[in-house]
């Protein structure tokens, strides 16, 4: 298994997200995507992965990469004979979600960081910047360098659109871990993006509704995706929402029965119009609507 990107926690939340006043560190612009993987497998073959999945490589007649197939190309478009065997190259898919990037401006992927394999540690920032200078690609924007304790705290500008930045991650000069193992980082998250984010993603109200977020996920919906494209020979298209919703509506319910008794009397109506917000979501992610 493939290494995955560190979870980054809130700043202060715990002794790896907390600095302290003299520590050096550099900010960078907190990006609105979507995390994946590229490395060079044992077999010196290119593959790709999201967060939590490790896509089958290209030689494999079922392979297929969803949302990140504008970002794959990508990252096939770039100098990729530069990739080191040994390093994982984690960067941000721009897939849509909250903000409202000028997507056909900016690249389909932002290079975050390297992780080195052997040491177990993220490569340090001007070996990060050699290797997107290499690949020709673009790097998060740096919005501070210094001492932790002259950093004002300020959300910038994004640097992809005429707006505020989702935020900014706070990573030390040398890379480290703290003594649970946690990545030694920080992000914060402004508050106008956390309130566009509620408008886009909605909060639950009810125990039918959080019920459905929590159990229509995007891997979810692309499972019922292909097999209806399979048996339509077709590419989905926005008349299947409710078939899509019906099924997955199904899908949950049957695998979930034992937690969707616990809600008691369960409005099914509810879970049926959240499972339906929930593919529309991920249809404009997908490009489809």
């Amino acid at each position: 298994m493939v290494h995955k990107f560190d979870k980054i926690r809130r700043k202060d939340k715990d002794e790896g997200s907390t600095f302290q006043p003299d520590e050096l560190v550099y900010v960078e612009e907190k990006i609105d995507g979507a995390n994946f993987r590229v490395w060079i497998d044992e077999e010196y073959r290119l593959r790709f992965g999201s967060r939590r999945v490790e896509f089958l490589p290209e030689d494999d007649e079922n392979v297929g990469y969803g949302a990140f197939d504008s970002a794959v190309n990508y990252i096939k478009s770039l100098n990729t004979e530069c990739l080191i065997q040994g390093y994982i190259y984690y960067f941000e898919a721009m897939i849509k979600h909250t903000l409202n990037y000028e997507f056909h401006k900016h690249p389909k992927a932002i290079l975050l960081d390297i992780y080195d394999i052997q040491n177990d540690r993220y490569c340090s920032r001007n070996v990060v910047e050699k290797n997107a200078n290499s690949l020709n690609c673009e790097l998060p924007k740096i919005i501070f360098q210094g001492e932790f304790k002259d950093f004002v705290g300020n959300v910038p500008q994004s640097k992809y659109g005429d707006f505020q930045a989702e935020g900014f991650v706070i990573k030390p000069i040398v890379s480290s871990r703290d003594s649970f193992g946690n990545i030694h980082r920080a992000k914060v998250v402004g508050e106008k993006f956390k309130e566009e984010n509620r408008e886009v993603f909605g909060d639950a109200n009810d125990k039918e509704s959080s019920f459905a977020m929590k159990f229509t996920t995007a891997g979810r919906i692309d499972k019922e995706i292909h097999k209806l494209e399979n048996a339509k020979n077709d590419k989905v298209q926005p008349q299947w929402i409710p078939i899509l919703t019906y099924n997955i509506t199904k899908d949950i319910c049957d695998e979930e029965f034992k937690k969707l008794l616990k809600i008691g009397t369960p409005n099914l109506r509810t879970i049926q119009s959240e499972v339906q917000r929930q593919v529309k979501l991920r249809l404009g992610q997908l490009g489809v609507l």
